[in-house]
């Protein structure tokens, strides 16, 4: 008879664990919202405490596009890079507050898509999160 697949090697005896494991930083675990919980809540937080932090900051609107491109989008590119699920809702949230620090919480000036373009054809190389 079989025994229970809890044991994955008889002689160093590792076991399966149904507890969230952290492996090459990112959590990982069996349940989906958890997964997205343990993994994109930190780094959210982590991201409006930067946006907190420049919004104080006279800047101007490429300085602004730094600070998406270099602090803000590459904290989650890691993560989006490992894991298969992103928070959709979380995600256009992200965005938006993005778009809201680089405007200084004013009415946009110039249309998402070509924030996004390169500087050559005239946008400004912003990477968001759409």
């Amino acid at each position: 008879m079989k025994q229970h697949c809890n044991v994955l090697l008889e002689d160093e005896q590792l076991q399966w664990t149904i507890d969230p494991i952290k492996c090459l930083g990112i959590i990982i675990c069996t349940d989906k919202d958890q997964l997205i919980d343990h993994n994109y809540t930190p780094i959210i937080t982590k991201m409006n405490k930067i946006i907190q932090f420049w919004n104080k900051q006279h800047m101007t609107m490429f300085g602004k596009v730094v600070i998406i491109n270099n602090f803000l989008i590459s904290q989650l590119v890691y993560l989006m890079s490992v894991l298969s699920t992103s928070p959709t809702q979380t995600m256009k949230q992200l965005d938006a507050q993005l778009y809201t620090f680089l405007w200084s919480n004013k009415t946009e000036r110039i249309k998402r898509k070509l924030c996004r373009t390169p500087k050559n054809p005239g946008g400004y190389h912003c990477h968001t999160l759409h």
